[in-house]
């Protein structure tokens, strides 16, 4: 008779049938993070094969290194979902007379990686052939403390009682039997003795399993961040003309699925990684992942997006960039969503107008004086202030008399000791404006 060892010491989900059951309600139904985003994946159905899974039992021994149980994996990547008889992983005992012992069992684990864990698990099973009372076939899970909980058992003469089920010829499916999800990082199929006295061995006890379902949680969503902030547009300085928008994005989880940009809430950029990513589709699963983590992983990636300003009316403008893991983009159960962050940016597109109501004033208005100010008022402005004042002094024919000059401040409506020349005459004076990122705009004479 052999007795039941506690397991891979690596991993915590060898804990006692007992601690199984007690904590079926209890421990592992707590709240995830309220940033985790819920996805689903399909394994050994679909045409995609099983996913890395540990066996283990505990009955071997110096006379039997291997022990009573044997692990087949037939799951190829053939058939649909569910595949029906053609893919299935099967654990079978193989020992063709006597006693298995209390508690003997033999049993596949799948573990969730880092940044992943599972919400929901379930599959469908048969018994091929005979299964000698005692045995049984179940599901259960754990959490990465070690507290187990039980999904389902199969085994003879058991009716439809909470978790328990009959036994099939036939693949039955077994989804997930709670209201509610629950929060495990293992997730175990197993074949065990559970009768006291031991478990026939005659015949051929079998269970299988395939069109395995997992709905996963992607603990770490997706990051962005700008880069290079100091640069003119990030840095919220005005702008005009193209330049680029630089970010960064990484994921740990399930891997990154769509990328974008968007200037006032309207899409100007976006990268769909649907083609890096492994997913499928069936009509009894939707879309679905072939594996944990089934689009890039790992990062940071640098992105540089040219913006042309010429597509922005002037003025201030919000930008964002996001991201979506695959999580955020499948989004079960309402855990959709994606990363952002954001930044405004300034556009001028438009030069000033010509400044408006124009004159001279002098410290004597009734005579001329070669030297003498002007006042004015700034024209409707949207973009970018004014930054400099120019101005020059013609002659009546248009000729420049007086070169330009200019005035650095910002939004100025005057200017003083401007030079005229120096004998009395005909002269007209050239007021025009230019603003903060270079634009000039037309002149206004006096």
């Amino acid at each position: 008779m052999s007795s039941r060892s506690n397991g891979p010491a690596a991993r915590p989900v060898a804990v006692a049938l007992c601690l199984i059951l007690a904590c079926a309600a209890v421990a592992v139904f707590c709240a995830a993070s309220a940033h985790a985003a819920m996805y689903k994946m399909v394994s050994c159905a679909g045409t995609n094969g099983i996913a890395p899974y540990a066996p283990y039992t505990n009955t071997a021994h110096a006379g039997n290194p291997a022990g009573i149980f044997e692990f087949h994996n037939w799951c190829g990547g053939v058939g649909g979902d569910p595949p029906g008889t053609a893919a299935h992983v099967r654990i079978v005992e193989n020992q063709p007379s006597g006693n298995a012992g209390h508690e003997a069992v033999g049993w596949m684990a799948w573990y969730t990686p880092a940044y992943v864990h599972f919400k929901a698990a379930g599959a469908y099973t048969r018994q091929p052939n005979a299964f000698n009372q005692g045995w049984r076939s179940r599901f259960w899970g754990a959490d990465a403390a070690g507290n187990g909980f039980e999904l389902i058992t199969q085994g003879a003469g058991l009716g439809v009682v909470g978790t328990q089920r009959p036994i099939s010829s036939v693949f039955t499916p077994h989804l997930w039997p709670y209201g509610h999800y629950a929060d495990f990082h293992a997730f175990v199929f197993e074949l065990r003795c559970v009768r006291p006295a031991g478990c026939d061995r005659a015949n051929y006890n079998a269970t299988d399993l395939n069109g395995l379902v997992f709905v996963l949680s992607d603990d770490s969503p997706s990051q962005v961040a700008f880069t290079q902030t100091t640069a003119d547009l990030l840095a919220g300085r005005w702008v005009r003309g193209v330049h680029n928008a630089t970010f960064q994005l990484s994921d740990l989880g399930s891997g990154i699925r769509r990328e974008r940009l968007a200037i006032d809430g309207a899409q100007r950029w976006a990268w769909e990684h649907i083609g890096d990513c492994a997913t499928s589709f069936s009509q009894t699963n939707g879309e679905w992942a072939r594996a944990y983590s089934p689009c890039p992983t790992g990062g940071p990636w640098a992105r540089s997006v040219p913006i042309d300003t010429a597509t922005l009316a002037d003025g201030a403008h919000h930008l964002s960039v996001c991201t979506q893991d695959y999580g955020q983009y499948q989004g079960l159960s309402g855990t959709g969503g994606e990363t952002c962050q954001a930044r405004t940016i300034r556009v001028d597109n438009t030069a000033p107008g010509a400044p408006s109501g124009l004159h001279i004033t002098s410290a004597n208005p009734g005579r001329y004086l070669p030297r003498f100010g002007a006042q004015f008022s700034l024209p409707p402005n949207q973009g970018s202030p004014i930054a400099r004042v120019h101005y020059n002094v013609v002659n009546a024919a248009g000729e420049v008399v007086k070169p330009m000059a200019t005035l650095a401040a910002t939004n100025p409506s005057a200017v003083s000791g401007i030079e005229g020349p120096e004998k009395p005459g005909n002269y007209r004076l050239r007021v025009w404006l230019e603003d903060e990122v270079g634009h000039v705009g037309p002149a206004a004479t006096v």
